[in-house]
């Protein structure tokens, strides 16, 4: 898969502003790891730009990674204490976004297999997704019984389990 910088090269594109955004960002560790116990930190390559000065400051070493969610999924599967994961706040807005869906969803009389019915819709095509991100930033969902049931009927339709990012041709080992 193409980075961005590799596509702006691929193809004409004219630049006509820039545009200076904060981001925030979280050090994640498997849980009980203390702060001196670290050594290395995984992320993808801008994220450890962008925390360059803490990198430094804390003498950590720099591992980059494909993306973020690989990173954060990487310390998760290791368990090991002497290494973390850079990776955006993500979490925190999935987290925000399921909480204000969840009771939407379970006080509605018209949500059935599908949050519209018994039928997939637009909204089943915009809420799979974000499961399967929070998925990836292992995310907690006990919390969203029915989106996690809606989410299960979606997969049980070969267009939607067809569209997992793991069933691309392009995907990342």
């Amino acid at each position: 898969m193409l980075e961005t910088y590799d596509l702006l090269l691929e193809y004409r594109a004219l630049v006509v502003a820039e545009v200076a955004l904060q981001v925030d960002h979280c050090l994640l560790a498997v849980p009980g790891t203390r702060r001196d116990q670290l050594k290395r930190v995984l992320s993808h390559p801008q994220a450890l730009a962008q925390c360059e000065a803490f990198i430094v400051r804390e003498h950590l070493e720099p591992v980059p990674a494909y993306d973020t969610a690989g990173a954060a999924k990487q310390i998760q599967q290791e368990g090991r204490n002497d290494q973390a994961a850079i990776a955006a706040w993500y979490n925190h807005w999935i987290d925000s976004g399921f909480g204000a869906f969840e009771p939407l969803l379970a006080g509605d009389p018209r949500t059935g297999a599908f949050c519209h019915g018994d039928a997939p819709g637009l909204a089943d095509i915009a809420l799979v997704p974000q499961v399967v991100n929070a998925g990836r930033y292992n995310l907690e969902l006990a919390p969203y019984p029915t989106i996690v049931r809606i989410y299960e009927s979606c997969m049980k339709l070969d267009a939607f389990a067809a569209a997992l990012p793991e069933r691309q041709p392009d995907q990342e080992e």
